[in-house]
């Protein structure tokens, strides 16, 4: 007969060699298994990797410490001498134990994989700043100990003497890894710790006295409460028992509904967000490992042959002082661990029931597995809008990836407000001033070519710059952000107000522009201040145009005597219409409308008329319209008394009319009613693209306070050859100041004036 050729493990498909490799949960088990077989450690390298290891169950005893391993019935995997009176209070990730040499004091880290041992701090600064001593009770880190950032929270107790000098409940405790003080910031009247735990970014501490409305229906007393992070929800474990000294009886799990708005009580310190908890019918497919400080969640799936349940440690002594700090007769409970099943009929198994009490330390977990990287994006939304909102400059933020990759994978975050950049002419591009790094922060940026050497005449939300390339001529609308640019007309046509006569077009020169919507937004209609009109070439005129046209349309003919005379201050989009105000303070409202032939009409609507000029003690070298909540407000810009043609001051109005508006009416009586007070608002003025802004959308930036920015806008002839640079800065009403705020090195151009870049 001839002889069967043997099997080797390289015969068996990977499903099974899978199979097999995650039948042997255990890391320690499978490592044995590699050393007894070189076919199965050649074969299982290519299996795709194991579970999450389990923690093990650190036992202690009169002579010896041992690694129980649930995964494998509780088998020893682990044993070695113990220091006399080392107390264990807690793990962490990557086999990191944190105990007590003395028990109550010089209290370590220790990696039992690498056996780095880390100092960690014996004595607290309290509430009132006094160092005392502490007995550390349990702790958890927010990061890898040897994570630059890595922060410790703690459940501390004060050593005091018996004489009650010192309050010695359960309390906070906070350090960076590396330091020898911790902090204690908590008000003395707080509740007592139960369990901490460190989620998305925070450290969520549980108290003793916490309100589960279910609890009161149960026939035991409640033994112990743990927080869990599972499945990215923040779990509480509570534990009974029938009475104080007797084995664990059962387990109920909560999971956390909220946060709902935090309450914040201005000392400064923590900030209290509103939980409910909400009881889970089922585990669900988990398993959980609950211990102070130190718990952890498994999915039962990846497990084969266990089963949802609650596994958990003899943790009775955390609320013995006796034992813990005042080295009364040292015996830490160690027979109260095992596993709660829920059922039906719920089960508890109890592991080592016979393990007698220990002279040092109480069982703890060990997490063998190492810390998972957190991200950015595991942040909460509300803690990155709070980082996001102390990077105010849109630049900066651009720059964040630059910094951590993390913010690319984000997405789109809901950006807090943003102010407008101050574009500034030099050579080979403009720069961009910052307000929000710094009035005297300067942004360099590769301009595009659009821009380089071009004359700016305003800016439309969302980075639009209205643009001349040719100095007169050529004007363009360009997206900064996409680089996309828009022609805009170099010519307009002025139409008679009879047919007899011909339509007059004429080469226009754009001083300032605005839009009424977006221009990707059907029926965007634009408008400008121009200069050029055949028989008064210095006047500045009207025009208004679609996205496409190449002629604007001036609709000069619809003015009455003294507007055809009149020149056009500014101009703003407000309420459907486009409203502009003339030297005499009228303002004129007009309104484009879209004709069935696609030709682009203007009508006349409401004539805003004010019978009592408002008279100023100084000269007027500017006024401007902006929207602010829903009004429409003017500002007036006066020159100092003593230097002609530069910022002195500026006085606010809010147009009021005496009779309710109708349709019908042509003209509409006003007052201009003073505006005394700024009343938390930021203004930015600008021929065309004026801005108001509420200081409230902007609490982390302290340095901003109610005032009225403004530039240098002197450029009046329509020959453009120079234009003033230097006439710029931030008016305040209280104390009424002129600031110049931006830097002064700035020269006057002979290609742009300065303009706003609105967000």
């Amino acid at each position: 007969m001839a002889a069967t050729s043997s099997s080797s493990w390289a015969d068996l498909p990977p499903g099974v060699i899978s199979s097999i490799a995650r039948l042997v949960s255990c890391e320690w088990d499978r490592v044995r298994m590699a050393a007894t077989c070189r076919a199965w450690r050649a074969r299982v390298v290519a299996a795709p990797p194991p579970p999450p290891e389990l923690p093990m169950l650190l036992l202690t005893s009169s002579d010896d410490t041992r690694l129980a391993c649930i995964l494998s019935d509780g088998q020893t995997h682990y044993l070695y001498k113990d220091r006399p009176g080392v107390r264990y209070f807690g793990s962490y990730d990557g086999a990191n134990l944190f105990l007590a040499i003395q028990q109550n004091q010089r209290h370590r880290l220790l990696n039992l994989q690498t056996s780095e041992i880390r100092v960690l701090p014996d004595v607290v600064s309290d509430p009132s700043l006094q160092c005392v001593d502490m007995v550390i009770l349990a702790a958890t880190l927010s990061a890898p100990p040897d994570d630059p950032d890595c922060v410790v929270a703690s459940i501390v107790t004060y050593q005091r003497g018996r004489d009650g000098g010192c309050p010695r409940h359960r309390r906070c405790a906070f350090w960076r890894m590396g330091d020898l003080v911790a902090y204690d910031t908590v008000p003395w009247d707080s509740q007592a710790l139960e369990d901490v735990v460190h989620r998305q970014g925070l450290f969520h501490f549980l108290t003793d006295d916490e309100h589960v409305l279910e609890h009161s229906t149960h026939d035991a007393v409640v033994r112990a409460r743990y927080l869990v992070d599972s499945r990215d929800e923040l779990l509480m474990v509570v534990r009974y028992a029938p009475d104080p000294d007797s084995s664990t009886s059962a387990f109920k799990v909560f999971r956390a509904v909220g946060p709902q708005q935090p309450e914040d009580d201005g000392s400064g310190g923590a900030v209290g967000y509103l939980y409910s908890w909400r009881k889970l019918d089922t585990l669900g497919g988990r398993m959980l490992f609950v211990g102070r400080g130190c718990s952890k969640s498994y999915e039962t799936a990846d497990y084969p042959g266990f089963e949802d349940g609650v596994y958990f440690s003899d943790d009775r002594s955390f609320y013995n002082d006796d034992i813990v700090i005042f080295g009364g007769v040292r015996e830490y409970s160690c027979s109260d661990n095992g596993k709660w099943s829920e059922g039906p009929p719920s089960n508890v198994m109890l592991f080592f029931p016979e393990n007698g009490p220990s002279r040092h330390s109480s069982p703890t977990w060990v997490l063998l597995n190492p810390p998972p990287m957190s991200t950015i994006g595991d942040l909460p939304a509300h803690v990155l809008y709070e980082i996001i909102d102390r990077v105010p400059c849109e630049v900066d933020r651009a720059r964040l990836p630059e910094v951590c990759r993390d913010w690319l994978a984000l997405g789109k975050l809901e950006l807090p407000p943003r102010l407008p950049w101050l574009v500034r002419p030099v050579a080979g591009g403009p720069e961009l001033s910052c307000l929000l790094c710094g009035a005297e922060e300067i942004h360099h940026w590769r301009a595009p070519d659009e821009v380089r050497g071009a004359r700016c005449f305003g800016s439309y939300d969302g980075r639009y710059i209205f643009v001349a390339h040719g100095g007169a001529r050529g004007n363009i609308l360009l997206n900064l952000r996409t680089g996309e640019p828009r022609v805009l007309p170099d010519y307009a046509v002025m139409r008679p107000s009879s047919r007899l006569y011909d339509s007059t077009t004429y080469p226009v020169v754009m001083i300032a522009a605005t839009l009424s919507s977006e221009p990707e937004q059907d029926g965007c209609v634009g408008a400008a201040i121009v200069y050029g009109a055949p028989g008064a070439p210095n006047q500045r005129r009207l025009c208004f145009w679609r996205d496409g046209d190449s002629h604007a349309v001036d609709p000069h003919v619809l003015f009455d005597g003294k507007m055809k005379k009149a020149e056009v201050e500014d101009i703003i989009h407000f309420d459907g219409a486009f409203y502009l105000l003339t030297p005499a303070e009228y303002v004129y409202e007009m309104k484009p409308v879209l004709l069935p032939n696609g030709e682009l009409k203007i009508e006349a609507g409401h004539i805003f008329y004010f019978a009592t000029p408002n008279h100023y003690d100084r000269e007027v070298i500017g006024r401007y319209l902006v929207e602010s909540r829903g009004e429409l407000l003017m500002i007036v810009k006066l020159s100092e008394a003593e230097s002609p043609g530069q910022t002195g001051s500026f006085k606010v109005f809010r147009m009021r009319p005496l009779k309710t508006i109708t349709e019908t009416m042509i003209v509409v009586s006003c007052v201009w009613e003073e505006v005394l007070e700024m009343d938390r608002r930021i203004f930015f003025t600008a021929r065309a693209s004026s801005r108001a802004y509420e200081l409230a959308n902007f609490p982390s930036l302290l340095h901003l306070e109610d005032a009225i920015y403004f530039l240098d806008d002197l450029h009046e002839s329509h020959q453009i050859q120079a234009f003033p640079c230097r006439d710029m800065g931030k008016w305040t009403m209280m104390p009424p100041i002129v600031r110049h705020c931006f830097p002064p090195e700035v020269q006057d151009s002979d290609f742009s004036p300065l303009a706003w870049l609105l967000p």
